[in-house]
């Protein structure tokens, strides 16, 4: 509690932000002004409400038919020090090998300066932000990197393989006493691809699961300095984050469990037999 207190809302850097920023586009700005009156106002007082105006802003002539891309679409998510960001570029790696065209992205700030200061700007622990505000701010950056390296890839045949996308949403950022529940984020990432494209999923989610005490070893032995605000969320937090995506797989048959403990070849292998196997089966190889 006296964390929070010593904390400033964030609208003001954001306001300075949105002065300041150039090249964002017109779905990652209509999030940003959503999230913007959400902070000023302290939260939502009604998010079914405010997603479905959202969504009219975004879109006033209606959701564009779902696309089909030749290129393959992998994302891969866990708890922090599961090993998501090195298996992502270990992947995509294996699968050039496999003669095809990846590309390893992070959804989170991994597309353009602006994403990475925005989400830097989320993070700075200075700041507290409501959970709607950090919500929306949050998917913005996502924008960000579908609009700017996954959908032009897949457009190109490439295949992508991304560290995080839609469940991390649903795991970190729910909030329930403010309504903002994982049927919610799905409702966002709706509008967020509606224009680019709608219905967009991965093909296969790897979900890297371990024990939490072997993550919480690994993130020590890499913290350094100052901690970001989720890194410094206690351990009952990131406890509840591994259960939740648990729970999450054995509800979604697009999650396939990996064990995070195998060594990091083994690991990147299994992976690639997998999706492989899911090529063959599809009739997609």
């Amino acid at each position: 509690m006296t964390e929070i207190l010593l904390q400033k809302s964030g609208s003001k850097a954001l306001e300075s932000f949105l002065r300041t920023e150039t090249g964002l586009d017109s779905i990652t700005l209509c999030f940003l002004a959503f999230a913007l009156e959400c902070e000023e106002a302290g939260g939502c007082a009604d998010i079914n409400m405010m997603t479905a105006e959202l969504g009219a802003v975004c879109h006033p002539e209606g959701h564009r038919r779902p696309r089909s891309f030749t290129g393959r679409f992998i994302s891969l998510e866990g708890g922090d020090g599961s090993g998501k960001t090195t298996q992502t570029k270990l992947l995509a790696e294996a699968l050039q090998k496999e003669g095809h065209n990846a590309v390893a992205t992070r959804a989170l700030g991994g597309a353009s300066e602006a994403g990475a200061r925005l989400r830097a700007l989320i993070l700075n622990p200075d700041y507290h932000w409501n959970s709607v505000a950090e919500g929306l701010l949050t998917i913005a950056v996502l924008r960000e990197t579908l609009a700017g390296v996954i959908i032009p890839a897949l457009e190109g045949g490439s295949w992508v393989v991304c560290d995080r996308l839609i469940d991390t949403f649903m795991v970190y950022l729910c909030d329930e006493s403010a309504g903002l529940t994982p049927a919610i984020y799905l409702r966002w990432y709706d509008i967020l691809v509606a224009d680019i494209a709608p219905g967009l999923m991965p093909d296969i989610t790897f979900l890297l699961d371990l024990p939490y005490e072997k993550a919480q070893e690994r993130r020590d032995s890499r913290t350094e300095g100052r901690l970001d605000r989720n890194e410094a969320k206690g351990e009952a937090f990131h406890r509840s984050v591994f259960e939740r995506y648990r729970a999450f797989a054995k509800t979604d048959p697009r999650l396939v469990v990996v064990d995070a403990l195998l060594p990091e070849v083994k690991l990147t292998e299994a992976m690639a037999h997998i999706v492989k196997t899911h090529e063959e089966e599809t009739g997609n190889a």
